[in-house]
């Protein structure tokens, strides 16, 4: 038997820079980028349902079935905590697939959230974050749940008190551009550095002040 969905906002976020500094060679994250952003959480979003299951099966409706980062999520929090309780989740997909706006891990993140309060884990933010991290590098910032600072592969965030313009003008394209792709391709056409940006560098001297 399962309770009523519960419905749950998974807002986007804009990368004001995005900087990708080489990859790592050591660690659990070798062979990933190495990176340098800020995080801009925005009011557009998705929404997801959630209800509790007593039969601890999870159910989703929505795009990509079980592929989906909503259903990932809640398969990797269940597997990790060995919880007797599943869920029901539904999505609504407002924030545009594969156009960088990270609909995806936000919608992951939220999933995390509210499960963890609904199947009563009680785990601590940095406890999801490590879950959130092995289904994607953005995950674990919608976890921090504040505009922040992100370095390495976007998870070391830090409360970030500058860059704060109040409003955008976003342009959705007739497609889409994969970061996994890019990173791949021609490196001529990606900022490559290997010492910390001007544009990290304000940031964290604001964060600091």
């Amino acid at each position: 038997m399962s309770s009523s969905l519960q419905w749950f906002a998974a807002p986007g976020k804009l990368n004001l820079f995005l900087h990708v500094l080489g990859r790592r060679t050591d660690g659990p994250n070798a062979g990933m980028h190495e990176l340098q952003t800020v995080f801009r959480l925005i009011d557009r979003c998705d929404r997801i349902g959630i209800a509790t299951r007593d039969d601890g099966e999870i159910r989703f409706s929505g795009a990509f079935g079980d592929e989906n980062l909503c259903a990932r999520a809640a398969k990797a929090l269940k597997g990790n905590t060995r919880s007797p309780l599943g869920c029901d989740i539904a999505l609504e997909k407002n924030l545009p697939i594969g156009g960088g706006l990270g609909g995806g891990s936000s919608d992951a993140a939220t999933v995390l959230l509210v499960l963890n309060r609904f199947w009563n884990l009680n785990l601590n933010r940095t406890d999801l974050m490590d879950v959130g991290l092995r289904l994607g590098a953005d995950v674990p910032a919608f976890l921090y749940g504040r505009n922040a600072l992100g370095t390495t592969t976007g998870w070391h965030c830090a409360t970030h008190g500058g860059f704060m313009i109040s409003s955008f003008v976003l342009s959705q394209l007739c497609s889409n551009v994969s970061f996994a792709a890019m990173a791949r391709s021609d490196p001529s056409g990606i900022r490559w550095s290997n010492s910390i940006s001007p544009e990290m560098a304000a940031a964290r001297n604001a964060t600091s002040n």
